[in-house]
């Protein structure tokens, strides 16, 4: 393969594991958001 080819290639699997980084930091915030809702849940249980 030559080497633009290899570069294209390259970038597209950067792009991709990019892609997918960001994916899981995503979804990292999403559990953290959804732990700090279930804190506050629990908190509100114990002052009823």
């Amino acid at each position: 393969m030559t080497t633009a080819g290899n570069n294209e290639k390259s970038s597209k699997l950067e792009a991709a594991a990019t892609g997918k980084l960001n994916l899981i930091q995503d979804l990292g915030q999403e559990i953290v958001a959804l732990r700090q809702r279930e804190r506050e849940r629990e908190r509100e249980r114990e002052r009823i």
